[in-house]
């Protein structure tokens, strides 16, 4: 193998990427002395060296700084002539890393009393927007054409799009030309943007565009990013209303790490998201499901509802299996709540939603059975005292979802169990819905063991 790579490092010589990418092999053949890469190119995109990151970090630091005063007094065109050629090799190379020649042109732009020659040198190199960027935002401080913008949302390429797209919302104004031209191509920017927000590089009557923008996407990234990565966020008075209506209509479970931090800071949010839900089931306009036990944001909402919005929501549920989790969610255990969901016989079986015990799996991946603890006793008893049926208790305790490690017989043989002790219970009609669940699983366990008897002895 070393004299493979001898001889590939030796076929390969001038040609820096090829070499960047066998740099680990080589150190761990003692072949190091054998690799050639450009110098420059060795500071922009330094071989990895895993041992210290933070070492290798202040490193790549110093050598850009370092590069970057021995750049900022040449001429520009010379500057670029030598930068941009090593960046598109590295990205004809597939060299993923992050280009420490930003950091340098940051530095060359910070020294520059001229941002426009430096731009105009890069562009004709062709350079990458990451070079070009620190000259833009230095121009723009100063003040940077619409029309240099414009240039820029009209390029075929994406990373020009990208950089005017940036320059855009932190230098211009909603309903300026150039942030009309600039709105369509938002939505392809999301990561982009929601980094802008995160780092509050956005003025106020810019995010207020953002969160009325079109398309909905967009404008829930928004939101999320105003509320940032920690729990004490403040939105601005003057955006608050239009956060809010974005995080009620828009910011769905994709994104529940951020509605189970909101939910607790503002219980009104959670209600209101919670009733848009709803209208939008009964009207399908749009349409949404609340019957995802996964649905994380969904918990986190009801958990900071007061009783009199949780009879308020009951009060507008649909007949739909599609609020089946909102509704076990909602009553829980709450015999109060639960004798108000009755009163509504509209909504016919819906009521029995809180009945149902779901086949979990425990914190470690364990089987776990739920009992029929004495709340769920006293709520099935109330249910047929309203007119439900044995029959309908057993199906409404059934579960929707479930997990199981190990065979089907030992899985029906467990979930006859709770219904077994119903067999003992004073009231008779319980003691039927125990007789109706352990005949029925009692069955399913003996023909899977069957089964299973033959298959063993099949092999």
């Amino acid at each position: 193998m070393m004299t493979d790579l001898t001889d590939l490092l030796q076929a390969y010589v001038g040609k820096w990427t090829f070499h960047h990418h066998l740099y680990s092999y080589a150190v761990k053949l003692g072949l190091l002395s054998r690799i050639q890469i450009d110098p420059i190119a060795e500071v922009l995109y330094p071989p990895h060296d895993y041992s210290d990151w933070e070492k290798e970090e202040a490193r790549g630091a110093a050598a850009a700084d370092t590069l970057a005063s021995q750049l900022k007094d040449k001429d520009p065109d010379v500057v670029a002539n030598i930068l941009t050629p090593i960046e598109l090799e590295a990205r004809a190379a597939n060299i993923s890393d992050p280009s420490w020649g930003r950091r340098v042109c940051w530095r060359i732009a910070h020294a520059t009393s001229d941002p426009a020659v430096w731009i105009k040198a890069l562009r004709e190199s062709g350079a990458p927007a990451h070079l070009l960027e620190p000259f833009f935002e230095k121009a723009a401080a100063e003040q940077l054409s619409d029309a240099e913008l414009a240039t820029l949302l009209a390029s075929a390429k994406l990373d020009s799009h990208a950089l005017g797209i940036s320059l855009v919302l932190k230098h211009s104004l909603p309903g300026t030309p150039v942030w009309r031209q600039a709105s369509p191509l938002f939505k392809d920017h999301t990561g982009l943007i929601h980094g802008c927000v995160l780092r509050k590089e956005i003025r106020k009557e810019s995010l207020k565009a953002l969160l009325s923008h079109e398309d909905p996407k967009l404008s829930s990234v928004v939101a999320a990013g105003l509320w940032g990565i920690r729990d004490n966020a403040k939105i601005p008075g003057d955006l608050f209303e239009d956060w809010k209506r974005v995080i009620v209509r828009h910011v769905d479970n994709t994104q529940e790490h951020i509605l189970e931090r909101i939910f607790p800071k503002h219980p009104d949010v959670a209600f209101e998201w919670i009733m848009w839900r709803l209208e939008g089931i009964r009207t399908d306009t749009p349409p949404f499901h609340l019957g995802l036990r996964s649905d994380r944001a969904l918990s986190a909402a009801i958990r900071v509802l007061t009783t009199e919005q949780r009879h308020e929501l009951i009060d507008k549920v649909p007949r739909t299996s599609a609020v089946a989790e909102l509704v076990r969610f909602l009553v829980g255990r709450d015999m109060e709540l639960f004798h108000h969901l009755l009163s509504r016989e509209e909504l016919e079986d819906v009521r029995l939603d809180p009945l149902r015990l779901d086949g979990d799996a425990g914190p470690q991946g364990e089987n776990v059975v739920h009992d029929f603890d004495e709340a769920w006793q006293r709520m099935a008893v109330t249910a047929m005292d309203k007119g439900f049926s044995e029959e309908d208790i057993f199906s409404a305790s059934q579960a929707r979802n479930f997990s199981w490690t190990g065979s089907r017989s030992s899985m029906f043989a467990a979930w006859a169990a709770p219904f077994e002790k119903l067999l003992k219970h004073d009231d008779a009609r319980l003691r039927k819905v125990g007789k109706i669940g352990f005949e029925h699983y009692t069955r399913l366990k003996d023909a899977h063991l069957a089964h299973e008897k033959r298959a063993a002895i099949r092999g």
